[in-house]
């Protein structure tokens, strides 16, 4: 049996993206609240990186929500050693959706049981 310790979610706001915008969806979609943390980009310009951490119960459930939306066929891919990652659209938040993509990350990790494989036991929760 798998256990999921964790969620990492994790996406940028760009000087050029509505932040308050991106927030308050990732907020609904993902039914946590996200720690801000400010950083220069290239041209010295404001990006805003936006991570929460769930565990226990309200991981797994988002990780079902993600299994039953995010559709995964490269686990093996995905994998290093118990962290299992997976992205969704960013665009897609702010429509409420969950959907494959790239802007959001969201960083899986699971105690699984001695010689057990990760890809596998992602396979089997996404019930590929």
């Amino acid at each position: 049996m798998i256990v999921i310790t964790s969620i990492e979610v994790r996406f940028v706001a760009h000087a050029t993206e509505n932040e308050a915008l991106l927030r308050k969806a990732a907020e609904k979609v993902f039914s946590t609240g996200f720690s801000v943390k400010t950083t220069k980009g290239h041209w010295d310009n404001p990006i805003r990186v936006f991570t929460s951490r769930l565990t226990g119960k309200e991981a797994e459930s988002l990780l079902h929500r993600v299994a039953s939306t995010v559709p995964v066929h490269d686990f093996g891919s995905r994998v290093d050693g118990k962290n299992f990652y997976v992205r969704t659209d960013k665009t897609a938040l702010l429509h409420g959706e969950l959907r494959p993509g790239d802007g959001v990350q969201l960083h899986v990790r699971l105690r699984l049981p001695r010689g057990a494989s990760a890809a596998a036991a992602m396979r089997e929760f996404w019930k590929v």
